[in-house]
């Protein structure tokens, strides 16, 4: 009994290993811009132009308030036949604000400096790799086939972490011992094991990244929406800068993240709520008449679950420790990825030379 017992979990092992094999190999390119996107979004800093930081970061003593009107103005002037999409504000992310204009060409990008007023920089979605980054990671640059594919993705990358480390498990009591590399292995052998102790020890960070990935790309994803269409939308710039101002009114404390603008003239302005956590916003939405009351949702009011999720996947939610543990995954996550399918490619080169 005891023999047929081991003889099943040995066949369950293998074809979880062989299961683990096929998912790698088939989502390798995607997990891969999944992890390149990620480590850019973990360092914000290193992926700025070096021209923002000079005209910028070291002066924003002398920063201006931001007038709306103008930035979009500005923008738009700089991008013939484009619409406006968002103004993102200079702050934590950005040291500039950043204005993206939709076209038929793809999205197009202004850079304007919260100092001078000037544009700094302009040009598509990648001659500015964090917000590129942003949009690969999240939705591919897709806002419904690629926020989709980014689901199956993280669905398929859990599925994979599980079947690895059901695969591996030695017993909790050989965790240890079955983490070390002999250094008797040579070869494909010794690639094998440094691919498997390297994924178990990795194991852990893995896991959260993956479930808080695909919890927070099905939060996000826009169910029963299509694919928009780039529209021309009439704005009037001369009551923007009157409703930013009544929506600062009612966040007094708050700064300014972003703004959005709506067909009906209304406009949608979220402020950092960090009282809540690093990602929440409280959220103010101006009718186009002035006169009308404003919506204000409050942070703490708040039920969507991206903002519980997407600073816990981010690390920003532990501090400091949660990037530097995350970038580590991340190493450990692009050695798999280059490790797998090269050790299984020589197996495979190996056996058909035999």
């Amino acid at each position: 009994m005891h023999a047929r017992s081991r003889a099943d979990l040995d066949m369950t092992k293998a074809r979880l290993l062989s299961l683990h094999r096929w998912i790698a190999l088939a989502l390798a390119p995607l997990i891969l811009v999944q992890i390149v996107t990620g480590t850019i979004l973990l360092l914000p800093e290193a992926f700025e132009t070096r021209g923002w930081q000079h005209s910028t970061s070291a002066n924003l003593a002398r920063a201006v308030e931001p007038s709306p009107s103008k930035l979009i103005d500005t923008a738009l002037s700089k991008v013939s036949g484009g619409t406006f999409a968002r103004l993102f504000f200079s702050g934590k992310d950005r040291a500039v604000h950043l204005v993206r204009i939709d076209s038929p060409g793809g999205p197009r990008f202004v850079a304007i400096s919260p100092v001078s007023g000037g544009v700094v920089d302009r040009g598509s979605i990648w001659r500015f790799p964090y917000e590129a980054a942003l949009e690969l990671h999240y939705r591919l640059m897709s806002p419904v086939l690629g926020a989709a594919i980014v689901m199956v993705v993280a669905g398929g990358f859990l599925l994979l972490i599980v079947a690895g480390v059901a695969t591996w498990w030695p017993g909790a009591r050989n965790v240890a011992r079955s983490i070390r590399v002999r250094r008797s292995l040579k070869g494909p052998a010794r690639l094998r094991a440094w691919h498997r102790s390297v994924g178990a020890a990795a194991s852990v960070t893995a896991l959260f990244s993956a479930s808080t990935g695909f919890l927070l790309a099905s939060t996000i994803f826009p169910w029963n929406a299509s694919e928009p269409e780039v529209r021309s939308m009439r704005i009037d710039l001369s009551r923007v800068d009157t409703q930013f101002r009544i929506a600062a009114e009612l966040v007094p404390d708050g700064r300014a993240r972003d703004l959005r603008l709506f067909p009906d003239g209304s406009i949608q302005v979220n402020f950092d709520a960090p009282r809540r956590n690093s990602r929440a916003v409280d959220t103010v939405v101006v009718p186009a008449d002035p006169a009308q009351p404003a919506d204000v949702l409050r942070a703490e009011d708040n039920d969507a679950p991206w903002v519980t999720v997407l600073p816990l996947h981010s690390g920003e939610t532990f501090g400091p420790l949660g990037r530097v543990v995350l970038l580590a995954g991340c190493a450990a996550l692009l050695f798999l990825i280059v490790s797998g399918p090269l050790a299984w490619w020589r197996r495979r080169r190996t056996r058909g030379s035999k």
